[in-house]
């Protein structure tokens, strides 16, 4: 699926107005840009292993980063 949106933002000129994240379970929030060089690249984590206490820890761990970094960012809708 990557691979697919690479060429589409390379093919309409988008990306370098485009921040790309990868939301791992193991590792929360990765830049796209560095999501090869992390020891678990390939950070599929098979969610029957995820506890419930886990859970909510995860999702505070996305959600401050999402608070964090939103006032870096503007809502703005690109039509091609």
């Amino acid at each position: 699926m990557n691979k697919k949106i690479d060429k589409l933002l390379k093919a309409y000129n988008l990306a370098k107005y485009v921040d790309r994240f990868i939301i791992s379970e193991p590792l929360g929030v990765i830049p796209y840009d560095l999501s090869y060089y992390f020891p678990a690249a390939h950070y599929d984590y098979p969610p029957a292993q995820i506890s419930n206490e886990e859970v909510p820890i995860y999702i505070n761990l996305i959600r401050s980063f999402i608070a964090k970094i939103s006032n870096n960012y503007e809502l703005s809708l690109i039509h091609i």
